[in-house]
């Protein structure tokens, strides 16, 4: 495997926040709404050279990388996760795989989460640093 480099952020731009938001879906599985605020989230065929830091989110589920996100909202299927409590987690990057950090800390959010109790969600957390 090899060593990425991160993606440093100066201090002269905000750093990029994120947090997570998951329901449980009407018809199966889970809806996940992502905010990001100071991050452009989307494709690399349509990332805008200059504006706000551009990328996309890597959607982890319990330890094991699912699929590159490039919009705020997803459906999760019930077969992603196994019964009882799960970690819901998703990490910013570039588009050449570049973690986002500022001072070393990652930028990403997680959520725990119990499909088998009545309040989904356990406890939510996000690493944004603060300016």
């Amino acid at each position: 495997m090899t060593n990425v480099a991160e993606l440093k952020f100066p201090a002269s731009i905000p750093v990029p926040e994120i947090s997570l938001s998951l329901h449980r879906d009407q018809v199966s599985g889970l809806n996940l709404y992502i905010l990001v605020k100071d991050f452009h989230l989307g494709p690399p065929e349509l990332a805008v050279k200059g504006r706000r830091p551009t990328g996309q989110g890597n959607l982890y589920i319990n330890g094991k990388k699912v699929r590159r996100l490039y919009g705020a909202y997803q459906h999760l299927s019930e077969g992603l996760f196994k019964p009882g409590v799960n970690l819901v987690m998703v990490s910013l990057c570039d588009h050449d795989q570049r973690p986002c950090k500022r001072n070393g800390v990652h930028i990403q959010a997680s959520c725990f989460l119990n499909l088998d109790t009545e309040e989904l969600v356990l406890h939510s957390f996000s690493s944004s640093p603060t300016h």
